[in-house]
């Protein structure tokens, strides 16, 4: 029983009669509890789930670093130099092109493509403007790099190259139309350049060398 006590008769001196009791109290064991004996398991080493489970971790890390090996191997196989446009841009035999989706004036259009290290698209040959035709919709004007040089008296592009199989038909009754806006067809129409037309942003490609 827990708890008990014990008393115990021990005779010390015959003579003195006197009895003296010693108390003596015992406890009973008890059971180890339940935490204990999980401290004692977990000193004595992982189980093996746990050696399960960093194996299967192990292999899982060796997988993945084997198929980005192979992803790498098969881009620098594909292609030695790649060519890169930032996001949101088109690319198109080494150019990129930023088509807007909203329209402000000449001025302000070349502005944003400037911050976006660019410039008014400035046609170079006849396949590029067709595959511009290709990407915009036919009853649609945008601005492009083509504007009107009060000081030489003439339209001329960004670049003062660009090609030259265009030519601007002038509105006479318009004479300060001095903005160019193109459109599907093989004239430049000029504009007010306080219009506000759709816009194309072109830049050079990012050559990314594997």
């Amino acid at each position: 029983m827990e708890n008990d006590v014990i008393y115990m008769n021990l005779g010390i001196s015959a003579k003195k009669k006197q009895s003296l009791y010693n108390t003596v109290k015992v406890t009973p064991r008890k059971n180890m509890p339940t935490s204990s004996r999980q401290e004692q398991e977990s000193q004595q080493g992982p189980s093996s789930l746990s050696l399960c489970c960093h194996k299967v971790t192990i292999i899982l890390l060796g997988i993945a670093v084997f198929a980005l090996l192979g992803t790498v191997l098969y881009l620098s196989l594909k292609c030695a130099v790649c060519e890169l446009c930032p996001p949101g841009w088109q690319l198109s035999n080494s150019r990129c092109y930023y088509f807007s989706g909203e329209c402000r004036s000449w001025d302000t259009s070349e502005r944003d493509c400037t911050d976006k290290k660019s410039h008014l698209l400035v046609l170079e040959d006849e396949a590029e403007a067709d595959w511009i035709s290709k990407m915009r919709p036919k009853d649609e004007y945008f601005w492009i790099g083509y504007k009107y040089n009060i000081t030489q008296e003439q339209w001329m592009w960004l670049d003062n190259t660009g090609f030259s199989g265009y030519s601007v038909k002038v509105d006479k009754n318009a004479k300060e139309k001095k903005c160019a806006a193109f459109k599907v067809t093989d004239v430049l129409s000029p504009d007010f350049c306080q219009s506000t037309h759709s816009w194309i942003c072109k830049r050079h490609v990012t050559v990314l060398e594997l």
